[in-house]
């Protein structure tokens, strides 16, 4: 499991994000740093629980 997750899942999610980044025409290192950030927080959230 990575981050509260399992590996095709968290493949999933980073790919996602990704394409909505290129879609939007945003950033797309960022777009990946967010999604890093977010499943720490959540990694985090559960480590607490």
């Amino acid at each position: 499991m990575i981050f509260g997750a399992d590996l095709q899942s968290a493949i999933n999610d980073f790919a996602q994000a990704y394409m909505s980044a290129w879609e939007a025409g945003e950033d797309k290192a960022i777009a990946m740093k967010n999604e890093v950030d977010n499943r720490i927080r959540y990694m985090i959230l559960l480590f607490i629980l």
